[in-house]
C-alpha cells in the first residue's frame, strides 16, 4: 500500500491555505512551479509537500493531482475561439501551468492532441478504447498512434460501458458477449503493453460492478483504473472501488468530478438542492473555495485518488481548478 498518500480528506484546509493556493495560482507561482516536475523523478519525491504531484500507484509516473478532460473538445459550452489553433494553445498553457495528463479517445478531434508529441515524457497521454474486440481495438491503437504522432501511448484503457441500468452506478452487466468483447480488448492492451505500444493498461467504466469485476477477474492484466467520483450521493459506490484499488496499488483517476457535462449553472442548481451534496462541500466553501473548487478539492484529497480529470475551456478555468488542490 502507499504510504505517500494524503490521508486529510475531504480537505482540512484553512481560509489561509485556500487564499494562500489561489494566490499562488493567480501568480504562477510556487504550487505550479510544484506540478511542473511531475513526469520525473523518484516515486513520492514531490507528492511529500502537497498534493499538486503524485505517484500513479504502481506504475512509476508522476502525475499532476489536476489532469485535463476533453470537455473543451466535445462537451456542452465548448470553447468560444472553437478552431484547432485555440485548443492546442489551451493545451499548452496547461503543459505550461504543470498539468501533465490528458485524457483522449477516438473522435473527430483527436489530432489536437498532436502538440503534445514534442513533450515528450513531460506530457502523458490517457488514450480510452473504444472497440470492444481485440482485432478492432488493436486497430483503433494503431490510428491513435500515427493520429498523435506517438510510438507509444502512457496508458490505454478498453472504455467499458454500464450494460445494466445506465443511470445506475450499481447495475449489474447484463451481457455476456459485450462482456467477452471487453476482456478481449483488456487482454490485447497488455499485449500491447509487452510490445512497447503502451506504458500500462488501464480499465474506465460508468459502473461500480463493471470495475469491481474486473478487479476480481482480471486485476493481473491493469495497472489503473478510471471511476467517476465526487461528493454526490450517486457516486457513493466508487468510494469502495477506489479502496479496492488503493489496496492493489493500482492508479486512480476519477472523472465526473463536477457532476457531469451539463452547464455549470444547471449543477450548481442541483447541488443546492442535494442536501448530501450540499452539506460535503459547505466546509470546504466556508473556507474560501468556490462550489466547483470544493468538488475537485473533495475528490482529489479523497485517500487513494491520484488525479482528477477535469474539462479545462478556459486560461481562467486552469488557474481556479488548480487553485482547488
Amino acid at each position: 500500500m502507499r504510504t505517500e498518500r494524503r490521508t486529510d480528506w475531504p480537505g482540512e484546509i484553512t481560509r489561509r491555505d485556500a487564499l494562500r493556493g489561489g494566490a499562488a495560482c493567480l501568480a504562477g507561482g510556487v504550487a505550479l512551479g510544484a506540478l511542473a516536475s511531475c513526469a520525473r523523478g523518484p516515486r513520492g519525491a514531490q507528492a511529500a509537500a502537497r498534493p499538486f504531484c503524485r505517484a500513479l500507484g504502481r506504475t512509476g509516473l508522476k502525475v499532476s493531482a489536476l489532469s485535463f478532460g476533453g470537455a473543451l473538445l466535445v462537451g456542452h459550452n465548448a470553447l468560444q475561439d472553437d478552431t484547432k489553433a485555440a485548443r492546442q494553445r489551451l493545451i499548452e498553457e496547461a503543459l505550461d501551468h504543470g498539468i501533465n495528463l490528458f485524457d483522449t479517445y477516438r473522435d473527430e478531434h483527436l489530432d489536437v492532441y498532436a502538440c503534445l508529441a514534442p513533450r515528450g515524457d513531460k506530457a502523458l497521454v490517457n488514450y480510452k478504447v473504444e472497440t470492444m474486440s481485440a482485432e478492432g481495438a488493436r486497430r483503433e491503437v494503431e490510428k491513435a498512434l500515427k493520429t498523435l504522432k506517438r510510438e507509444r501511448l502512457d496508458i490505454l484503457m478498453p472504455h467499458g460501458q454500464p450494460w445494466g441500468d445506465p443511470g445506475d452506478s450499481l447495475s449489474e452487466v447484463k451481457d455476456p458477449a459485450k462482456w467477452k468483447g471487453v476482456i478481449e480488448a483488456v487482454e490485447e492492451m497488455a499485449r500491447l503493453k509487452q510490445q512497447g505500444k503502451a506504458g500500462y493498461v488501464g480499465y474506465v467504466s460508468h459502473s461500480a460492478p463493471h470495475v469491481k469485476r474486473i478487479l476480481r477477474e482480471h486485476g493481473s492484466l491493469v495497472d489503473v483504473i478510471m471511476v467517476r467520483y465526487g461528493p454526490f450521493p450517486h457516486l457513493d459506490p466508487f468510494a469502495e472501488v477506489i479502496d479496492l484499488c488503493r489496496e492493489r496499488d493500482l492508479g486512480v483517476i476519477v472523472f465526473k468530478t463536477l457532476d457531469g457535462t451539463i452547464d455549470y449553472a444547471r449543477r450548481l442548481e442541483t447541488w443546492r438542492k442535494e442536501e448530501k451534496t450540499w452539506a460535503k462541500i459547505t466546509p470546504l466553501m466556508d473556507a474560501g473555495l468556490t462550489p466547483a473548487q470544493a468538488c475537485i478539492r473533495y475528490a482529489s484529497r479523497r485517500p487513494g485518488v491520484d488525479t482528477a480529470l477535469v474539462g479545462l475551456r478556459t486560461s481562467k478555468e486552469i488557474r481556479e481548478n488548480l487553485a482547488a488542490l
